[in-house]
């Protein structure tokens, strides 16, 4: 999702937002891919330490697993997510 923003000369530009707090991205901080929407996420606002984020082969964000638990038979690119 992009959010256009006011620049001081009058302007807009948009500005891609991330994550369940809809921030930019900061290449400071770490953020976690899910697998099934391709969303961006910082650990912390998943409830996930950057330990844990760091060894994770595969990974499904909160919204997806609610939509995969709502409909067990849904795949992405052949794959069966659950």
């Amino acid at each position: 999702m992009s959010k256009k923003r006011k620049l001081g000369d009058g302007s807009t530009k948009d500005v891609q937002l991330y994550c369940l707090c809809r921030q930019k991205n900061d290449e400071n901080e770490m953020m976690v891919e899910c697998d099934f929407c391709d969303g961006w996420f910082h650990p912390r606002c998943v409830d996930m330490d950057e330990d844990e984020a760091g060894y994770l082969s595969s990974w499904n964000c909160p919204g997806c697993i609610e939509i995969m638990n709502e409909n067990p038979t849904l795949t992405r690119k052949g794959k069966h997510f659950l």
